[in-house]
């Protein structure tokens, strides 16, 4: 058997190899599951004119989570 301590440094050990992010290279066909590790940027506009279907904001569900229809949250821009 082991100590509580001991246990301790064992776990925290193993949690602190999983936190650490770790970049890899892969083929584009093997990415599924995967997030980048640094941002992706397009060189040309897609599309390449103001188009309001493809326009859109993101927000975090922080933001919204105590909006209702009687009390709505107003956000900024």
């Amino acid at each position: 058997m082991i100590t509580v301590d001991e246990a301790k440094k064992i776990l925290f050990s193993a949690l602190k190899e999983l936190a650490v992010p770790r970049s890899v290279l892969l083929p584009l066909s093997e990415t599924l599951w995967h997030v980048t590790s640094s941002p992706v940027l397009s060189p040309l506009a897609s599309p390449l004119f103001d188009n309001s279907a493809m326009d859109g904001f993101a927000l975090r569900w922080e933001s919204t989570a105590l909006a209702s229809q009687r009390e709505p949250v107003i956000l900024r821009i």
